[in-house]
């Protein structure tokens, strides 16, 4: 460090401190972090539909149709020696959320660094959050509701069925504090309880995510907007099918 410093100072000096000169380089040059550039697999060519699905839980047609929806926001990255390919962007998010890893797992699966993915993890998860409303929505015309129930008849001869609901345990880390125990389920583990209704063809129509996985099914659904809905009757003789895990009379 101090041949640094004298070769800040003293730069100016004239040509009999050369080889010191040389020497500072030197340093300098060791001191000066080597770029590492990883290998990057494109496993959406590599990989079959099966082996792709298993991997990332979405088929390679879907997976176009998204990377087509944002390929505007990809512009974010691109200005910078190697950049990261809008596909590759595409697959760290959808393996995060297949799996959960940690970012430096998914960073060594795809071939790039923990910083990166998180930056990319956090940019496209908020920007697919932002479509929630046109994507996940509640029937609410008459024609909207009567087409659903056509469809659960039609699929599994439930009646009046609009919907079916039920929650599922999403894990996560333990979040410290004084309210981290609420977050332990009974099988011990921290989530958080997510409840879902779907349609006939399972798409999600309504969806929260905001409980401790110490919440009881029934009671997410009695502070949930849908009951509140239900019991104010805009949906008539619709009825949501859910487990023994709600009461019959919440259903209802």
């Amino acid at each position: 460090m101090k041949n640094i410093i004298n070769f800040v100072l003293y730069s100016d000096d004239d040509s009999d401190n050369n080889n010191d000169d040389d020497n500072n380089f030197d340093i300098i040059e060791r001191l000066r972090p080597i770029p590492i550039f990883r290998v990057r697999h494109n496993y959406f060519e590599i990989l079959s539909e099966k082996q792709f699905i298993d991997r990332f839980r979405f088929s390679k047609n879907s997976t176009l149709l998204l990377l087509h929806r944002l390929i505007r926001h990809f512009e974010l990255f691109t200005e910078r020696n190697n950049a990261v390919r809008p596909m590759t962007q595409l697959l760290v998010t959808l393996r995060f959320c297949a799996t959960g890893n940690f970012y430096i797992t998914i960073g060594d699966f795809v071939g790039i660094s923990k910083s990166t993915v998180f930056k990319i993890i956090h940019s496209l998860c908020r920007t697919i959050a932002s479509w929630r409303h046109e994507f996940i929505y509640f029937p609410r015309t008459p024609r909207e509701l009567l087409e659903n129930q056509v469809q659960f008849y039609q699929t599994a001869r439930f009646i009046q069925v609009i919907g079916c609901i039920d929650c599922k345990h999403v894990k996560v880390g333990s979040f410290g504090g004084n309210d981290a125990e609420i977050y332990r389920n009974r099988k011990g583990s921290f989530s958080i309880n997510v409840q879902v209704i779907c349609n006939a063809h399972l798409e999600i129509i309504d969806i929260v995510a905001r409980w401790p996985g110490s919440t009881h099914d029934a009671t997410i659904f009695l502070n949930s907007r849908i009951r509140d809905l239900f019991e104010n009757n805009p949906f008539g003789d619709a009825l949501l099918l859910g487990d023994s895990g709600y009461q019959i009379h919440l259903i209802c």
